[in-house]
């Protein structure tokens, strides 16, 4: 029978085993000491473009460090309308059956006639009426129970202005048209026609031969609806407010980086805004003026902010606490800024104002934006501005941070480079043991340099191996405009960063 090896002595077996084969901390280090350099990445090649395009580059960063936008400098001006389409109404009258035998009694009339006025004064004060006479603005009169006939050219109608009994109506006349024999119908055409208090009587007059077809021979009138071209109105009530286009306007859409762009922060030095109206005579608007951020994906940032103002024609208008406006909502996050008007409500600022379709009204503008300061966290190396190290040793004696930069721009600019072994969210404090910050000055592009330099700068051996200690260095860049020029910025204008770091390494110190 075989005997059991008790639990407890095998344990002590196998810890004794396994314990000879680790390997023992020897009690001095063996073999030469010496110095190696190692190249360290930081920052790899970014690219930020300084124009309002692509600097290309698939590493690219892209925003615009200065953007003018000025209805003086636009081919087409910033215009919106009052009306998306013409407005038409209903005529407001019906105009009877006219009988053409005579009142029993009386010997036969050379002309039977009648006289109406349109109801459409209701809510203007006077309204023109637009070209089209096709769907709209007609009056098309149909013979029952009787025919145009010979002798002579049918029935002539005459349209006129007036009563029959204020004078001579040919002077009056607006427009004639003829039945022909052996027809039943025409139309009045209404194109063109002005409508107002002192004009709102007109007289159909109707003469001629026909043959009866029935005991009634009679004209019936039919009243298209009537577009209109243009109107007077005192006050803007409901009804006419219905028809106008109020929804809000869209001055200027500014991106302000691209989707792929991780932009912590903007600063503007400069931010001017102002515009001039074209309006009506006598229209005024009151209305808000609104700024506010959108994020990448286009939904309001927390900070909107508004103005209420009154638009009056030729009045200028300026905004002297734009820049603060904005500089308080370009928060971290925003990706682009919508100005715009809203709430648009339209008064009178005479006893009436006359709009002429569309209602055109244009806005003469000057925006310019500059900025004082942008700041980026993230490259193609992650999402939060990081890149990953291999194993390299801690026991650095010497080392040199060295930038290359190209700055093919005309603006002089102020670099901040802040570098931390975690995460940079917020605004670095330069009191944090852990984060190191590096400023340089860089100069605007010249013949003689052609916008390149290279920084070399001397570091504390033991912040640096701090940074790199956990092996991921995370960055932030903060570049400054320093330079005051009207100089236009170009669309391919840049700045080049790299950044590394040479460390002299001792392998294997006693």
């Amino acid at each position: 029978m075989r005997r059991k090896l008790p639990l407890l002595a095998l344990l002590t077996i196998l810890i004794t085993v396994l314990g000879g084969c680790l390997p023992s901390r020897p009690k001095e280090i063996l073999g030469p000491t010496w110095e190696s350099q190692y190249r360290i990445p930081i920052i790899r090649a970014k690219k930020i473009s300084l124009g309002a395009e692509d600097g290309g580059g698939l590493d690219s960063e892209k925003v615009s460090i200065k953007y003018r936008s000025s209805s003086k400098e636009r081919a087409e001006p910033l215009t919106f309308d009052l009306f998306e389409e013409r407005v038409t109404v209903d005529p407001g009258t019906i105009i009877p059956d006219l009988p053409l035998l005579p009142i029993e009694g009386e010997s036969p009339a050379d002309s039977v006639s009648t006289s109406f006025s349109f109801g459409v004064l209701e809510n203007y004060a006077e309204v023109t009426l637009s070209s089209e006479a096709t769907r709209y603005n007609y009056i098309e009169l149909t013979l029952k129970e009787a025919q145009a006939s010979s002798p002579g050219q049918g029935l002539m109608i005459h349209f006129y202005s007036g009563k029959p009994e204020e004078g001579d109506p040919e002077s009056r006349t607006i427009q004639k048209v003829t039945i022909p024999p052996g027809e039943y119908s025409a139309r009045l055409d209404l194109s063109g026609l002005t409508i107002s208090p002192d004009n709102n009587m007109f007289t159909i007059t109707v003469a001629g031969s026909y043959g009866k077809e029935g005991a009634n021979p009679a004209i019936e009138f039919d009243l298209g609806e009537l577009e209109i071209e243009k109107f007077t109105v005192k006050e803007f009530n409901e009804a006419i407010l219905e028809d106008l286009n109020l929804e809000a306007l869209e001055i200027e859409s500014v991106q302000l980086r691209e989707d792929d762009a991780d932009l912590f922060e903007i600063k503007l030095k400069t931010a001017d805004f102002s515009f001039t109206p074209v309006l009506p005579e006598g229209l005024i608007l009151n209305t808000a003026f609104v700024i506010e951020a959108l994020d990448h994906a286009g939904n309001k940032i927390e900070g909107t902010t508004s103005w209420p103002i009154t638009l009056k024609n030729g009045e200028s208008n300026d905004f002297p606490g734009f820049k603060e406006a904005l500089n308080g909502i370009l928060k971290d996050g925003s990706h682009s800024l919508n100005i715009r008007l809203e709430e648009i409500t339209p008064s009178t600022a005479k006893d009436a104002v006359t709009i002429t379709y569309p209602g055109e009204i244009r806005l003469e503008h000057d925006l310019t934006l500059e900025l004082e300061s942008l700041t980026y966290g993230a490259s193609f190396e992650g999402p939060d501005g990081s890149i990953d190290l291999e194993d390299v040793p801690l026991e650095i004696n010497e080392v040199n941070l060295n930038f290359d930069v190209e700055n093919n721009s005309p603006f002089g600019l102020d670099v901040e480079f802040w570098l931390s072994p975690n995460p940079i969210k917020d605004q670095p404090k330069e009191t944090d043991p852990k984060v190191i910050k590096i400023a340089l000055t860089i100069k605007p592009w010249d013949e003689e340099m052609k916008g390149k330099d290279r920084f070399v700068i001397s570091f504390d051996p033991d912040k640096f191996t701090d940074l790199i200690e956990a092996q991921t260095i995370y960055h932030r860049i903060t570049i400054i405009n320093k330079t005051e020029t009207d100089e236009a910025i170009e669309a391919d204008d840049y700045l080049a960063i790299t950044a590394w770091a040479d460390a002299t390494c001792i392998i294997n110190k006693r």
